[in-house]
This record gives structure tokens, sequence and C-alpha cells, in this order.
């Protein structure tokens, strides 16, 4: 994919984001996923929200993971938890453990895409 078709440009006043000419979500778009988990505090003190579940979203060849986790979860929600992606909250000797909606729509959709980040071991185990 040639760089400049990842320019984004505004669409309409709502804010709705088009990239090359798709909506960001569309999955012919997607090359890889990646580890996403949720947690409420600060940067050094994040606490878990759903025990520590690893969740994917999708990556897209030119950078960026849109939309909800492949489970459902909105994560741009303004009321939502805070987020981590490729990153994580939990602690080091804590084992990772997937979320189960995510496995599977990654079984469904995604099955040979590579993962990144943290915790990703969780989910190629599955």
């Amino acid at each position: 994919m040639d760089i400049r078709e990842c320019i984004i440009v505004n669409e309409n006043a709502t804010g709705s984001l088009r990239l090359g000419g798709t909506y960001p979500d569309e999955d012919d778009e997607i090359v890889s996923l990646a580890t996403l988990q949720f947690g409420s505090g600060g940067l050094f003190d994040a606490k878990p929200v759903d025990d520590y579940k690893v969740h994917l979203v999708r990556e897209k060849a030119c950078g960026g993971t849109p939309g909800p986790t492949l489970c459902g979860i909105q994560r741009f929600h303004p009321e939502g938890a805070g987020w981590s992606v490729r990153g994580g909250i939990t602690p080091r000797g804590h084992a990772f453990t997937p979320c189960d909606g995510c496995a599977e729509v990654r079984a469904a959709r995604f099955p040979t895409f590579e993962i990144h980040g943290l915790g990703k071991e969780a989910h190629v185990s599955v």
C-alpha cells in the first residue's frame, strides 16, 4: 500500500475519518492484530477492569488500530475505561489470560494474522 493512500481526511462535520477511500474498520486493510488491556487509574498505577484479560484489536497497514476490540468493546466511549495497546497493565509474574470473545472472533475471521504486543502468547496458544 502506498503511504499516500493512508492520509487521513475529515469526511464530514461529525468527524468520521476515512483512509484511502474506505472506512478505517474495513477488514481488507487489516494486516495484523495487537493486544490491548483495559484499566483505570493513572499511567503508573493502573488497575484492571476485567481481571487482566488480554483483548485484541485490528492493525492497519498504514498504522493505527481502528474500531472496537474484536469482542465488540467500544474503547473510544467517553465514559469508558482507559486502555493500553501493545503494552499492558499485567504485573510481572501474573499470567496473561485471553478474552474469550476476542479469541473466538480471531479464530473465525483472522486465524493467520500475526499478533503484536505484551500478552500475545495468551492468544497464540488458544
